[in-house]
């Protein structure tokens, strides 16, 4: 594993200890050049004090009023400026022994909208649970949470298939696990089904997560490919999450390489860090290159210099791993003199240079 891939893999495992005072970190808006991040700390400031307070009672009387706050800021995003879209997306981290909160600002332009939310329509349908995966997917999901957070589970795991969330610790995770591996095959046709038409997102990001038990990885790729379609954050996290498996650990799978680029630039800031996940995994694919320079490598710039730091880290990665540059992160310059070098010689390998 390269120092590049292990720096990528280290931005997406943050280990999280206990609930102290929350400090922010910073916000950033994003989607629009209207609104300025000095603009909206001076129109927004008191309100996202005040989240910062709620966010660090964590209560499910603080969580409710945090919720409550967050929409009344997004109401007035879409009411004052016009955007078709506004989100209050948070990201927690830890340093100097803090933890510490990044608000990003997301909102979507109407003339952005048709490249940005490229969403089929919500579904209207209910469709049936097969076998009764999807219950047991949620009984799994859930003890798999309480574990983690109890301290009782590692960030690695051990899968029984290419792509898991818990993995197989103790018993009853294993015993979940068999049972998605023995099962979800049988019923593939029914799992994309609820992806496609459910109406509960819940039920089709726990369908996208199902179909990684499919013994044909490949099948899986491509059956899981509608989840990057969904309305629903949470499906497309699901996708994104399972691709960024794929991309890093199993080289020989094809992916659906427009529609990940395509989320780089998609309205959440979730959208964005997952879809920099996989890419830093499909750049270190001669397969990819080449469509990554020509497609994604401006985007990849574009998240590397965000004010976010998780998002910004595995970004910078990302482009790392791609151009094998080892630029410093503030070398804006250097970097796009790299990315117009390689487009206009996408044939070259990845250099081999000195940090610099």
């Amino acid at each position: 594993m390269s120092s590049w891939t292990l720096v990528a893999v280290a931005c997406l495992a943050l280990a999280a200890p206990a609930r102290a005072a929350v400090e922010l970190a910073g916000l950033e808006v994003y989607g629009t050049t209207r609104l300025t991040d000095q603009q909206a700390q001076a129109r927004y400031g008191n309100a996202v004090a005040q989240l910062v307070r709620l966010k660090a009672r964590d209560t499910p009387n603080s969580r409710r009023a945090f919720d409550h706050a967050a929409r009344r800021v997004e109401n007035d995003l879409v009411e004052k400026y016009g955007f078709v879209f506004a989100r209050l997306s948070w990201s927690d981290f830890f340093a100097d022994g803090k933890h510490k909160a990044f608000l990003d600002i997301d909102v979507v332009e109407p003339a952005d909208r048709a490249a940005r939310m490229p969403f089929k329509a919500a579904a209207r349908k209910s469709t049936p649970d097969p076998a009764g995966l999807l219950a047991h997917w949620t009984q799994y999901n859930d003890l798999g949470w309480r574990l983690f957070k109890s301290g009782e589970l590692s960030i690695n795991h051990n899968c029984l298939a290419a792509y898991c969330e818990w993995g197989t610790e103790t018993l009853a995770l294993k015993t979940y696990e068999e049972k998605f591996v023995s099962v979800a095959k049988d019923h593939k046709e029914a799992l994309q089904k609820v992806v496609r038409l459910d109406k509960d997102p819940l039920k089709r990001a726990s369908a996208v997560y199902l179909l990684a038990y499919l013994p044909d990885i490949q099948e899986s790729a491509k059956l899981i490919e509608d989840g990057l379609d969904d309305p629903d954050p949470e499906v497309r996290t699901a996708a994104l999450k399972v691709y960024a498996e794929y991309a890093a650990n199993h080289k020989e799978v094809s992916l659906p390489r427009e529609k990940i680029a395509a989320a780089l630039d998609y309205p959440t800031a979730a959208d964005r860090s997952r879809a920099i996940a996989v890419v830093a995994g499909m750049a270190s694919n001669p397969l990819y290159r080449r469509f990554l320079i020509a497609k994604a490598g401006s985007q990849m710039l574009r998240l590397m210099q965000s004010k976010e730091p998780s998002l910004s880290d595995t970004a910078y990665a990302a482009i790392g791993i791609l151009s094998g540059e080892t630029f410093k992160r503030e070398n804006i310059a250097a970097w796009q003199s790299w990315l117009t070098q390689a487009r206009a010689h996408p044939e070259a390998p990845p250099a081999e240079s000195p940090r610099r």
